[in-house]
């Protein structure tokens, strides 16, 4: 499963401002959400960046009528992998 080039092209110049660095972001997966045999209702998008040398993922869910405002899905992944790293700091 794909998503339109403009939303992936979208996600993929955003970057999250973590520890003085800049982290593009990627997306790894697009899945159907739910899975097969259910009819699909959104996807599962995956996203990755790479973090002290570490690769750093986050799956983000939506519907297919979110995935029509590109402003609002760029912000919700930008935010959603902010949100792990922060995580991921704290946890230590």
């Amino acid at each position: 499963m794909e998503l339109p080039h403009p939303l992936v092209s979208g996600i993929e110049s955003a970057h999250v401002a973590f520890e003085g660095l800049s982290h593009p972001l990627r997306v790894v997966s697009v899945d159907p959400e739910p899975g097969p045999p259910a009819a699909r209702t959104g996807v599962a998008v995956t996203i990755e960046t790479i973090h002290n040398g570490q690769p750093k993922r986050v799956v983000c869910r939506f519907t297919d009528q979110e995935l029509q405002a590109q402003p609002r899905v760029v912000d919700t992944v930008a935010s959603a992998m902010r949100a792990a790293l922060l995580e991921d700091k704290h946890a230590d």
